[in-house]
Formats: structure tokens, sequence, C-alpha cells
């Protein structure tokens, strides 16, 4: 941490102990469970703020319809997803926001689907509030789930973030929102930070290291280190497109894991290892690993387990 005053000032840094415990959702009289969401799901009814200030309750079948959790249960293949992608785009859809007996409407939370562009995924941004700080979790969070490593390769759906295949489960794993092309929240899990590291993985290759610290490192005079470092060399890194076939994942302790993907890369496998560190609401990359974390030479997939989209 670091604190930069000047001479005269006065100030006081207090830390305190804090302990948090996720208790049980309250129902109300007509029986559903409202409040926010947590690391074992999401309410009958979600708190959300209103467009227009209000906070109040929207019905979480309502929330999945708009943000794409529902349609994405009856995906097949990844075209499914881009063809739902494209029937959505440019287009908002509101939701009803009710007091908290579900019934009385109070306002309005509206789901906007991307306007999209060259290169840019089409994802859906939510326009409206959902809480975050103690206790209520983040608007992005998702169940904490497994705590195992995954020894079988974990269900998705692979899609192109442009030329690399990345994988998605936006329910279990995430990402739970791509806004602007930054793949965001992710389960805090093993998983998460297996599927984290592939998104990661992918913006490293195609848009440079800079740019994956730059989305994805916490702000820390460690980060501005690197990427003094890393903007003296080239922006990106040279074709051919690497393609996901493999993983493996060592953990230390449930907040840091070190995710090592095998590549696919000009008909020869290497190695990318990602080292990922848990930051309040999401996995985060550790700047200093992006220095040297590409392109070691491996003989084939013994030690990974096999896990592939392209």
């Amino acid at each position: 941490m670091t604190i930069t005053t000047e001479p005269d000032a006065r100030w006081r840094l207090t830390a305190q102990y804090v302990r948090q415990e996720t208790t049980g959702w309250v129902r109300n009289e007509n029986g559903n469970s409202y409040g926010v969401q947590n690391e074992t799901g999401a309410p009958d009814l979600v708190s959300v703020m209103a467009t227009n200030g209000i906070r109040g309750y929207a019905y979480r079948t309502d929330l999945e319809e708009a943000d794409g959790t529902a349609a994405m249960r009856t995906f097949r293949s990844p075209q499914d997803a881009v063809d739902w992608q494209k029937a959505r785009r440019g287009k908002s859809f509101p939701i009803p926001v009710y007091d908290v007996a579900g019934k009385t409407v109070v306002g309005e939370f509206v789901v906007e689907a991307d306007r999209g562009g060259p290169g840019e995924n089409n994802d859906n941004v939510l326009s409206g509030e959902l809480p975050t700080g103690p206790g209520s979790s983040t608007a992005c969070a998702l169940p904490k789930g497994e705590q195992g490593i995954p020894r079988t390769a974990p269900e998705a759906i692979w899609a192109l973030d442009r030329k690399v295949a990345v994988p998605s489960a936006p329910t279990t794993f995430g990402p739970a929102t791509t806004t602007g092309g930054i793949a965001k929240c992710f389960a805090h899990n093993p998983s998460g930070a297996l599927f984290a590291a592939a998104h990661m993985l992918s913006v490293t290759w195609q848009d440079g290291p800079a740019a994956v610290v730059t989305k994805y490192a916490v702000d820390s005079p460690e980060k501005v280190w690197v990427l003094d470092s890393l903007n003296t060399r080239a922006a990106s890194l040279p074709d051919p497109v690497p393609q996901i076939k493999g993983y493996r994942i060592t953990m230390d302790g449930p907040d840091k894991a070190i995710v090592q993907m095998a590549i696919s890369l000009k008909g020869s496998l290497v190695s990318g290892q990602m080292n990922l560190e848990w930051a309040g609401s999401d996995w985060t990359i550790d700047a200093s690993s992006v220095l040297s974390s590409l392109g070691a030479p491996i003989n084939d997939l013994t030690g990974y387990t096999p896990w592939a989209g392209a």
C-alpha cells in the first residue's frame, strides 16, 4: 500500500477485522425468496436498483431471459450462441422492478444488447445497479461451486474471440459478463480460474502482453512498472494463432492459481502459463508473471487434461 501526502497533512489508517457470513434468503408473503445473489445462487426476486433510482426486486426468471442465461441452456453449438447474439444486437430489454411482495411495479431494469462492431463481441450490458459491498456479494458473483481442481474437462460453449477459440459457461464458471471485449466475472474456484486464464491467454496473444496487464491486473506500482517494461516491446505476439489443447492447474490456497495451458502453435505444442489471484470479486492476473509466461515447448499432452474448442 502506498500513501502519498503533503508534508503538513495529518492522516490515520485503521485496519479492522470483519467476519462475513452468508445467511439464507427471506421469503415474502407469496413464498418467493428475495435478496441478493451470493455463492449459493440467486433468489426468486433479485435486489436491483431501477433506472429511476428506486431500489426494488426483479424476478430471477426475467433476468435470465433477458441476459441470455435461459437461452444458454438451449445452445448446442457455438454457432447457436452467435446467432442468438446477432438477433439481439442493438436492442434493449426492459424488466419490471417490483416491491418486496413481487406485485407492485416500482420501475424497470434494462438489459441492453451491445451494438457490436468489427472484431467485437455482442454481449449484454446491464442498465441499473445490482448491489455490491460486504454481505451482498458482487453484481457478477457466480456460485463458488466445487473447489476441487477439475480432473475432467469442464463443459463449455466454445466460440471464437476473433481467431482464438475460448470457453464460456456463463452461469457456472464464467464469464458472466463481457463488455468492450473484456470477459469478466468468473467463479471463485479452480474451474473459474481456468476459464479466466483461457480468456486472458486470448487477449495476451492477440493484443499483446501489455493489453492483458492493462485489462486484468490490479492497479499497483508493480503494474505500472510491468507496463513500462512491456511497452518497450512488440505490441502483440506474432502469428500463427494459437489454440488451447489442454490444461493443468496448481492452487496455492483458494485465492491463487497457476494455470498452465497446452497450446497448439504451427503444428507444435507450447505452454502458456497464467498466474492468477482472486481480488475481492474476480480473478486477476499477476502482472509480473506476464513478462515470461508463454512459449516454452512441450512434447505432448502428458500431465495435461485435454480440453479444446478448435
